[in-house]
């Protein structure tokens, strides 16, 4: 973004937080938690905008339990922001709170085998096949392979001036993600999917309900599914070449570790299924702040 984008970001949110008023809502037909009672449009827009101080706002003006009626979410958020709440809410009865359930506007991405869309049995199958091979013992033999590809990046920054470091970081974490889960070592197959995954994990589209149409040529949902054909290609093609290495049983990268993995049955997971816990992989791990990563100082 922008400094003038920058800008007229902040201005928009500022004249939101001053134009919307925050009531309690009253003439709800349930008994959910208080929230604001404003159009889902407006209030969406400064989700988008500027989504912590929203989020602040309303935790000030109503409470640790709070509701929003928010575009472009097709139902009301929950939102929980006392720890012990949320304690509870992630040690619940699994019959009772359905993760895989709320997970499902992610299936366009991550797939219908994704292990956050699946709950019950189904779920905890799936993660018994899989804890194996994200044991801590096995990603942390991935240190130095994360330290290296960390300094090859900082390499890269500029010195005595300053930078925005949020692009650094998503490339750092999804470099970490294309060689020690994937597997990837060829360098143009490793440029190509560094060019294609941003495009599936962050197209309007998928916020837009709206827009989850093949509308025109070039529209943000045609262009959506044909990156995620593209990904998908690849990483079809990736385990075909990695069933075909007489020493995959040595390789440590996950992919590999996943594709020798099987069940109780002495089943395996199939390709789809396998595709898709690579792409919950990427979700997971470029979608969220990261804490801590190894590496050094620009001076």
């Amino acid at each position: 973004m922008s400094t003038q984008q920058a800008t007229q970001a902040g201005q928009s949110t500022r004249a939101l937080r001053a134009t919307i008023p925050l009531r309690r809502r009253t003439d709800r037909p349930d008994s959910a938690p208080p929230g604001p009672h404003v159009p889902r449009s407006l209030l969406g827009a400064w989700w988008l905008l500027d989504e912590p101080s929203l989020l602040e706002r309303c935790r000030r003006r109503y409470g640790d339990v709070f509701t929003l009626d928010c575009w472009p979410f097709d139902d009301r958020l929950v939102v929980i922001c006392d720890p012990a709440e949320i304690k509870r809410v992630f040690t619940a009865d699994t019959d009772v709170v359905r993760a895989g359930e709320g997970n499902t506007f992610l299936e366009d991405v991550t797939g219908p085998e994704s292990v956050l869309l699946l709950d019950g049995d189904r779920h905890l199958h799936r993660r018994k096949l899989m804890l194996p091979s994200f044991h801590g013992e096995r990603i942390a033999a991935y240190g130095e392979l994360m330290r290296e590809i960390a300094d090859e990046e900082i390499d890269r920054w500029p010195m005595g001036s300053p930078f925005a470091s949020h692009g650094s970081m998503q490339r750092i974490t999804l470099r970490v993600i294309l060689r020690a889960v994937f597997g990837i070592e060829d360098a143009a197959r490793m440029a190509e999917l560094e060019q294609l995954i941003p495009g599936l994990l962050g197209s309007v589209a998928l916020v837009v309900p709206m827009l989850q149409r093949d509308l025109w040529p070039g529209s943000p949902w045609r262009r959506f599914t044909a990156t995620r054909d593209a990904v998908d290609a690849i990483l079809f093609d990736e385990m075909a070449r990695k069933r075909a290495d007489p020493g995959l049983a040595e390789r440590s990268d996950v992919l590999s570790m996943l594709l020798g993995a099987t069940d109780e049955k002495g089943e395996h997971m199939t390709d789809a299924e396998l595709r898709d816990q690579l792409v919950t992989c990427c979700w997971r791990g470029t979608r969220r702040p990261q804490r801590r990563w190894p590496g050094r100082s620009r001076g």
